[in-house]
């Protein structure tokens, strides 16, 4: 919108957290990371959070990124699954938003 105003409630922060963990199936978000984000969703809405990004790291293995936005109640955003932010927003990742992408 175009009143300035509106855009100081919107979130504008941004939490990294990286991780040394055990790596889980590819298609499904840890738990403990789904638990977290549950439990401090209003958190991170009342201190302005925008973005969230788990990056999971372990010796030996490409780096995993779970990333949750505010805009959908911090759920994941799959089309940045294994992406690290920085890279898809480069690539214009969100594009793909109208596609279910598997």
């Amino acid at each position: 919108s175009g009143d300035p105003s509106s855009d100081e409630d919107e979130p504008r922060h941004i939490l990294s957290l990286a991780l040394q963990a055990e790596f889980t199936e590819e298609a499904r978000v840890p738990k403990p990371i789904l638990n977290f984000v549950a439990d401090s969703a209003s958190k991170m809405k009342s201190v302005g959070i925008r973005r969230i990004t788990f990056l999971l790291f372990k010796k030996g293995h490409a780096p995993k990124y779970f990333t949750f936005r505010a805009h959908s109640n911090y759920a994941e955003d799959p089309i940045y699954r294994h992406l690290e932010p920085a890279l898809a927003f480069q690539l214009e990742i969100n594009r793909l938003a109208n596609f279910d992408i598997q």
